[in-house]
């Protein structure tokens, strides 16, 4: 069962992964990173290339996790287990990343044989064309974030609501993996570099550096906007110290068939409201020719008690062709 802590912990474990990326890029600028190679010493020339080549599979490992998770998410959201076609394309996709994360690895493990040449290339051997490698990773790691990006854009498009809530809802999405712009950055990075790229290496990577050290934390902070969001609302609503006592758990669910989207909003025992759980829903239902949309909030507590309370009507924006009616 796909839970919202499925894809939470992906993102959990991203962490020691950008944290150790990000400190052997900041002990190499004490060693030569962004000073040209002519400047830095033989001794510290070896050790920042040490420092690259284990730094590869670090990086390639956070960019991917939260990829999983991305795609995670979207099978809890738009209920994957009742959608073939989804189904397959997310197993696909997740396939695809894989494979791209294999290869990032073990190429960066033997990129040169022997592979002490990494960081001692005077000695005798052969390695891989470096721009070449770096261009192929960069347009396929593109290509895959592409791909997570429009996964569900077709199936919000489908969604009954007026022109103004399909766009904002769809910028939602397209904002939750905007990562794909940092991906775009490192591209145009690597190809303003071009073969020079290797010609004076501890200078000429800087600009690369910027991107690929912002690529997975902005990774993760995408694929977070939804509890940033329930967060923040959370805090206005209830105040600085709702977010100090209470446990909030959120998750969304879809069917594709109904056409709805449903928010669950829990709160745990010993929150700032008693133990409540509450539950709201926005549906948006096709049957024949006629649309119906049904707006309903509902509170249950230990007691039993149902109250049904009035949502506010400006919350919500209906065609003429809609019947809405609030329970």
């Amino acid at each position: 069962m796909l839970t919202a802590k499925s894809s939470d912990w992906l993102a959990v474990a991203t962490l020691p992964f950008i944290v150790a990326q990000n400190v052997t890029g900041v002990y190499w600028t004490t060693i030569g990173l962004g000073k040209h190679i002519s400047l830095v010493s033989p001794d510290n020339i070896v050790k920042g290339l040490l420092l690259l080549y284990a730094d590869y599979p670090l990086y390639d490992t956070a960019i991917s996790l939260p990829r999983f998770s991305a795609l995670l998410f979207y099978a809890r959201v738009f209920n994957a287990h009742s959608n073939r076609l989804l189904r397959t394309v997310l197993w696909t996709t997740a396939a695809l990343n894989m494979a791209w994360l294999i290869f990032a690895i073990v190429s960066s493990i033997f990129q040169c044989t022997p592979i002490e040449k990494v960081w001692k290339p005077s000695i005798q051997g052969h390695c891989i064309n470096t721009y070449d490698w770096w261009m192929s990773s960069a347009i396929s790691s593109v290509i895959i974030d592409l791909i997570i990006l429009l996964i569900p854009l077709p199936i919000l498009w489908k969604l009954q609501l007026p022109p103004l809530r399909k766009y904002l809802l769809l910028g939602v999405f397209v904002c939750g993996y905007c990562v794909i712009v940092i991906s775009i950055g490192r591209l145009v990075a690597d190809i303003k570099a071009g073969p020079a790229l290797v010609e004076d290496f501890t200078y000429n990577v800087v600009p690369i550096t910027y991107w690929l050290s912002l690529e997975a934390p902005v990774s993760i902070v995408s694929i977070c906007l939804p509890s940033i969001f329930s967060f923040i609302k959370r805090g206005i609503q209830g105040g600085p110290y709702s977010l100090l006592t209470s446990k909030n758990e959120a998750s969304l669910h879809f069917n594709e068939q109904r056409g709805d989207i449903t928010a669950y909003q829990g709160e745990g025992l010993g929150g700032l409201h008693g133990g409540e759980t509450s539950i709201e829903r926005l549906y948006i239902n096709e049957r024949a020719n006629q649309h119906s949309a049904t707006a309903f909030k509902s509170h249950s507590s230990e007691s039993s008690q149902k109250d049904a309370e009035e949502l506010a009507m400006d919350a919500i924006r209906v065609r003429q062709d809609l019947n809405v009616s609030v329970q």
